[in-house]
Protein backbone atom coordinates (compact mmCIF):
# COMPACT_ATOMS: atom_id res chain seq x y z
CA UNK A 1 0.00 0.00 0.00
CA UNK A 2 1.48 3.23 -1.28
CA UNK A 3 2.23 5.80 1.61
CA UNK A 4 0.55 9.16 2.02
CA UNK A 5 2.35 12.63 1.98
CA UNK A 6 0.92 15.65 3.19
CA UNK A 7 2.59 19.25 1.89
CA UNK A 8 1.69 22.78 1.60
CA UNK A 9 -0.34 23.20 -1.32
CA UNK A 10 0.88 25.02 -4.65
CA UNK A 11 -0.84 27.48 -6.83
CA UNK A 12 -0.10 24.83 -9.75
CA UNK A 13 -2.28 22.02 -7.58
CA UNK A 14 -5.81 24.05 -7.63
CA UNK A 15 -6.89 21.87 -11.15
CA UNK A 16 -6.21 18.84 -9.03
CA UNK A 17 -7.96 20.69 -5.41
CA UNK A 18 -11.02 21.02 -7.00
CA UNK A 19 -10.61 17.34 -8.98
CA UNK A 20 -10.96 16.19 -5.19
CA UNK A 21 -13.37 18.62 -3.88
CA UNK A 22 -15.98 18.22 -6.78
CA UNK A 23 -15.88 14.18 -6.69
CA UNK A 24 -15.89 14.35 -2.62
CA UNK A 25 -18.93 16.16 -3.00
CA UNK A 26 -20.54 14.40 -5.74
CA UNK A 27 -19.46 11.15 -4.32
CA UNK A 28 -19.69 11.45 -0.48
CA UNK A 29 -22.10 14.39 0.27
CA UNK A 30 -24.38 13.09 -1.93
CA UNK A 31 -25.77 10.44 0.94
CA UNK A 32 -26.56 13.25 3.18
CA UNK A 33 -27.79 16.04 0.47
CA UNK A 34 -30.11 16.25 -2.17
CA UNK A 35 -29.23 16.73 -6.09
CA UNK A 36 -29.93 20.13 -6.44
CA UNK A 37 -28.17 20.92 -3.38
CA UNK A 38 -25.03 19.08 -4.66
CA UNK A 39 -25.58 20.50 -8.33
CA UNK A 40 -25.59 24.41 -6.26
CA UNK A 41 -22.87 23.58 -4.65
CA UNK A 42 -20.37 22.17 -7.27
CA UNK A 43 -21.58 24.92 -9.77
CA UNK A 44 -19.76 27.82 -7.40
CA UNK A 45 -16.54 25.79 -7.75
CA UNK A 46 -13.38 26.35 -9.86
CA UNK A 47 -9.80 26.05 -10.19
CA UNK A 48 -9.27 29.65 -9.56
CA UNK A 49 -11.63 29.61 -6.53
CA UNK A 50 -8.61 28.27 -4.39
CA UNK A 51 -6.37 31.11 -5.84
CA UNK A 52 -7.31 33.35 -3.26
CA UNK A 53 -7.06 30.52 -0.14
CA UNK A 54 -3.86 29.46 -1.18
CA UNK A 55 -2.13 32.95 -0.68
CA UNK A 56 -4.18 33.80 2.93
CA UNK A 57 -4.67 30.41 4.39
CA UNK A 58 -2.66 27.49 5.34
CA UNK A 59 -4.02 24.96 2.68
CA UNK A 60 -2.18 21.29 2.62
CA UNK A 61 -2.60 18.75 -0.39
CA UNK A 62 -2.47 14.86 1.07
CA UNK A 63 -0.65 12.71 -2.23
CA UNK A 64 -0.24 8.97 -3.03
CA UNK A 65 1.92 8.04 -5.69
CA UNK A 66 2.57 11.97 -6.38
CA UNK A 67 -1.45 12.17 -6.76
CA UNK A 68 -3.44 14.44 -4.75
CA UNK A 69 -6.00 12.61 -3.16
CA UNK A 70 -6.90 15.02 -0.37
CA UNK A 71 -6.76 18.65 0.85
CA UNK A 72 -6.97 20.37 4.18
CA UNK A 73 -7.95 23.93 4.50
CA UNK A 74 -7.27 26.31 7.92
CA UNK A 75 -7.80 29.84 8.69
CA UNK A 76 -5.56 30.45 11.69
CA UNK A 77 -6.67 34.09 12.16
CA UNK A 78 -10.50 32.39 12.76
CA UNK A 79 -9.31 29.58 14.44
CA UNK A 80 -11.59 27.34 12.19
CA UNK A 81 -11.24 24.42 10.31
CA UNK A 82 -12.47 25.52 6.33
CA UNK A 83 -12.07 22.63 4.38
CA UNK A 84 -11.16 18.83 4.46
CA UNK A 85 -12.26 16.71 1.71
CA UNK A 86 -10.71 13.43 0.58
CA UNK A 87 -11.21 11.42 -3.02
CA UNK A 88 -14.57 8.60 -2.08
CA UNK A 89 -11.84 5.58 -3.07
CA UNK A 90 -9.60 6.87 0.13
CA UNK A 91 -12.15 6.86 2.61
CA UNK A 92 -10.97 4.86 5.37
CA UNK A 93 -7.28 4.99 4.45
CA UNK A 94 -6.32 7.60 6.76
CA UNK A 95 -5.90 10.48 4.49
CA UNK A 96 -8.50 12.54 6.00
CA UNK A 97 -6.84 11.89 9.22
CA UNK A 98 -3.32 12.53 8.19
CA UNK A 99 -4.89 15.69 7.12
CA UNK A 100 -6.63 16.59 9.76
CA UNK A 101 -3.42 16.22 12.16
CA UNK A 102 -1.60 18.46 9.83
CA UNK A 103 -4.00 21.12 10.53
CA UNK A 104 -4.20 20.79 14.20
CA UNK A 105 -0.14 20.87 13.98
CA UNK A 106 -0.41 24.17 11.78
CA UNK A 107 -2.98 25.49 14.32
CA UNK A 108 -0.75 25.15 17.42
CA UNK A 109 2.26 26.37 15.73
CA UNK A 110 -0.03 29.97 15.18
CA UNK A 111 -0.42 29.31 18.82
CA UNK A 112 -3.76 28.45 18.96
CA UNK A 113 -5.13 25.84 21.57
CA UNK A 114 -8.87 25.53 20.13
CA UNK A 115 -10.49 24.89 16.87
CA UNK A 116 -13.80 25.15 15.35
CA UNK A 117 -15.31 23.60 11.92
CA UNK A 118 -18.58 23.41 10.37
CA UNK A 119 -18.62 20.10 9.08
CA UNK A 120 -21.00 18.45 6.21
CA UNK A 121 -23.30 16.23 7.91
CA UNK A 122 -21.81 13.14 6.15
CA UNK A 123 -18.64 14.04 7.54
CA UNK A 124 -19.85 14.67 11.81
CA UNK A 125 -19.07 10.82 12.51
CA UNK A 126 -15.43 11.56 11.32
CA UNK A 127 -14.91 14.26 13.65
CA UNK A 128 -15.78 12.94 16.82
CA UNK A 129 -13.93 10.07 16.57
CA UNK A 130 -11.16 12.92 16.12
CA UNK A 131 -12.61 14.45 19.72
CA UNK A 132 -14.35 17.27 18.10
CA UNK A 133 -17.99 18.14 19.68
CA UNK A 134 -20.90 19.40 17.69
CA UNK A 135 -21.89 22.70 19.59
CA UNK A 136 -24.91 23.43 17.28
CA UNK A 137 -26.48 22.21 14.47
CA UNK A 138 -25.78 24.94 11.63
CA UNK A 139 -27.41 25.55 8.02
CA UNK A 140 -25.21 26.49 5.41
CA UNK A 141 -27.02 28.34 2.67
CA UNK A 142 -26.05 27.30 -0.87
CA UNK A 143 -28.05 28.81 -3.45
CA UNK A 144 -28.55 28.24 -7.20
Amino acid sequence: MAETTIRRARDEDREAIWQVHTQSIRGLCSQAYQPPEISAWVARLSPDSYSGVLMTQAMFVAEVDQTIVGFGQLDPEKAEVKALYVLPQKVNAGVGSALLSKLEEEARAHGLTCLRLYATLNAESFYERKGYQRRALAKHPISE
